[in-house]
């Protein structure tokens, strides 16, 4: 039942990412200004990170289809990439605050930014955690 509730907010969070691109291309002027370290077309920011982002969600497709997966599994990796939708929605936003050419101070993104570079973290190192959890584990050693 979880990992039909994953498959949800997956596809919803894929809605999200989706839409914050879109305001992030109609909101940016012809040059995208990447975080001081370079200038890039607004097309050519779209296209990589619209390739960047399929690339990412093509790997949901290569795991479901990927038989003898246990669920345990897919529900991390689906959590992964939702965390990963959740982070790239918080790059988009920081990058449209850096565009707009107003005056904005950016130590509220800092903890966003980072709480979610933790999350994403804490998320990877969950399932080997889990699993090590499982293997010494007293009870499944009496059965």
């Amino acid at each position: 039942m979880i990992l039909k509730i994953l498959k949800f907010l997956w596809f919803i969070s894929l809605l999200v990412v989706l839409g914050m691109l879109l305001y992030a291309y109609a909101s940016m002027q012809q040059e995208v200004n990447l975080f001081q370290k370079g200038m890039l077309s607004k097309e050519s920011f779209f296209y990589a990170f619209l390739f960047f982002l399929a690339g990412l969600n093509v790997f949901i497709f290569l795991i479901k289809g990927k038989r003898g997966l246990d669920d345990v599994f897919q529900t991390w990796f689906f959590s992964m990439v939702i965390f990963s939708h959740v982070f790239l929605v918080e790059i988009l936003a920081m990058l449209v605050v850096l565009n707009s050419g107003e005056r904005y101070d950016y130590t509220g993104f800092g903890k966003i930014f980072y709480g979610s570079v933790v999350a994403l973290a804490l998320g990877f190192i969950s399932l080997p955690l889990y699993r090590l959890y499982i293997r010494i584990s007293p009870a499944k050693r009496n059965e």
